[in-house]
């Protein structure tokens, strides 16, 4: 039996029962706090408390330096069992543990009358709103693609008590596993530079399981963090498959076929057919040597196999249900960041701006990310400086004006420098445009008419459209507030390159208005051409819709 919520309610910080959170809460104060390590800090920041067993499983230093007489540290504990598992999750554990703290100081400052109490539950439910913001917005879009998120993720649309959240074996067990075969062989370990650590080298993965003494001991979770941001994914394509090491999976799971149908897919009957599914005739030879028949094959195995959609980094059929599982994980909880009464419309105006690269910023001493840590982005190209990323607005949550503090005192004295950039691009491109009008026509790209800067002219005004005059990767934004219809129940935008949709919106409901909005890096080449077009009635936008792109760096 699974004891673990479904919903993304931050379990893994806070625990998915109420004697695990009370253990974890610091209920020696009453400032609402989580507990943190009382023997060990990390440059003077927080790190997990330490579990209290006769057993130390993470007694592990000895063994792997080669050296008797090193010290051993417990494992930690968090929300999750797993925090120990490797030393990436401990530091992803570890910045949350820190959040959340921070944002029960923050609440206490500018709510002073709070108890304890008060605190710790509006700060964990801020934990939730971003986990679920974080999620649909910025971890699921290049996973399973544009096509499904605009088909299950779009706009919200409300709570239903009758869909069921739950996770479902097939979700849990086979497609959102497809993440194992993306893990690369070393934890990764950087410097201020996002270089190869010089004190602390990137040790091999299965160096790095139950090892809380390389967080305590080994420089603690900043050169991790820029290991897990700085370093791409390995590359899970066809070219890795190897179907002789997973014979043992054979009927394991329900069949790849009968999923298949389930998401409305076709079912292949033969090796010509699953030939065309997967786009590649030596895999399925493979597979049906293995497997015998096609509907034989493991949900997991024909699962990892198909090319990827476009967009995204699974096949269509875990594009499916990794999206369906979601969607209904948004639907089922009434306690969803946009269901009504929730959060207040300004508190929820502050989540929907929130960033994974704030709270990196905010609980470390990284001092550049990238914007979208999600994204893999060469340091080359220049990272942002933590100053010029938006903090979280904690201000609708003062709830009475009298408590306020004071005028603000003299600035502090300014702070180290840090360390030096990259070197600027050469080539400059840009534009940002306002449409100017409400309700333009369909058919075709949307022509913005307010030239707000068009320096180099690559936007066309009166096609609507943007072409590329130099190759590189380049970053595209648009924000385009939609009269809500009743007639269109999922309004939005797609960004469009050439003829391909590369970006469904991230849809939310303020008002009686649908915000459609986007962010996106996409390498062109020289003539590529990038418009937006309104879906599924998306012409309904107001005249303040912007859109803006420019070139990040050349390759």
């Amino acid at each position: 039996m699974n004891a673990l919520t479904a919903f993304l309610d931050v379990g893994q910080v806070y625990g998915s029962d109420n004697t695990k959170a009370r253990f974890l809460r610091d209920l020696t104060s009453d400032q609402g706090l989580l507990r943190v390590n009382t023997q060990y800090t990390d440059n003077s920041r927080e790190l997990l408390p330490f579990y209290t067993m006769d057993t130390n499983m993470c007694a592990t230093r000895a063994r792997i330096t080669n050296d008797s007489t090193a010290t051993e540290v417990p494992c930690f504990v968090a929300g999750d069992e797993r925090s120990n598992e490797n030393v990436g999750l401990t530091a992803l554990h570890t910045l949350f543990l820190r959040e959340h703290n921070r944002l029960a100081r923050a609440l206490a400052d500018i709510n002073p009358h709070w108890n304890g109490e008060r605190l710790y539950q509006e700060a964990r439910k801020i934990m939730g709103g971003y986990s679920q913001v974080i999620t649909v917005r910025d971890y699921l879009p290049p996973i399973v693609g544009p096509d499904f998120i605009d088909s299950h993720l779009s706009t919200y649309p409300g709570y239903d008590e009758d869909v069921d959240p739950s996770m479902a074996n097939v979700f849990a067990t086979a497609a959102y596993r497809f993440a194992h075969l993306m893990i690369q062989p070393f934890m990764f370990r950087l410097d201020e530079q996002y270089q190869d650590h010089p004190e602390f080298p990137s040790p091999l993965l299965h160096k790095a399981f139950f090892t809380p003494w390389r967080v305590v001991f080994e420089g603690g979770v900043d050169p991790l963090i820029r290991g897990l941001v700085g370093h791409q994914a390995k590359l899970n394509t066809q070219k890795h498959m190897m179907t002789d090491e997973l014979r043992d999976r054979l009927f394991k799971f329900t069949r790849y076929n009968q999923w298949r149908k389930f998401c409305g897919l076709s079912q292949p009957k033969n090796r010509y057919q699953l030939s065309k599914v997967l786009k590649n005739k030596d895999l399925a030879k493979n597979l049906l040597d293995l497997y015998g028949r096609t509907d034989n094959i493991d949900v997991w195995l024909g699962g990892v196999a198909e090319p990827f959609v476009p967009g995204g980094r699974v096949g269509p059929l875990f594009a499916c249900l990794i999206a369906t599982q979601f969607q209904r994980i948004r639907t089922g909880d009434r306690l969803w960041w946009e269901n009504t009464g929730v959060f207040t419309e300004a508190q929820g105006n502050s989540l929907r701006e929130t960033s994974l690269a704030r709270i990196i910023c905010d609980n470390t001493g990284i001092t550049e990310v990238p914007e979208k840590p999600f994204l893999y982005r060469p340091r080359g190209s220049g990272y942002t400086q933590c100053e010029k990323i938006s903090a979280f607005d904690l201000s609708p949550w003062r709830e009475n004006a009298q408590y306020s503090h004071g005028s603000l005192g003299p600035p502090g004295p300014r702070g180290p420098s840090g360390p030096p950039g990259p070197p600027g691009t050469v080539a400059k491109v840009a534009f940002s445009v306002r449409l100017g009008n409400d309700n333009p026509k369909t058919g075709g790209a949307i022509r913005f008419h307010d030239i707000l800067y068009n320096g180099q002219k690559s936007y066309n005004t009166k096609t609507g459209i943007f072409t590329c005059p130099q190759t590189g990767v380049y970053e595209f934004q648009f924000h385009c507030p939609i009269r809500e219809k009743k007639a269109n129940k999922n309004p939005g935008m797609d960004l469009m390159r050439n003829k391909s949709m590369v970006l469904h919106s991230f849809n939310t409901l303020q008002g009686s208005f649908i915000i459609a909005s986007g962010n996106m890096y996409i390498k062109l080449v020289t003539g590529d051409y990038v418009y937006l077009v309104p879906s599924n009635g998306g012409n309904g936008m107001t005249k303040d819709c912007l859109f803006l792109g420019h070139l990040l760096f050349t390759e």
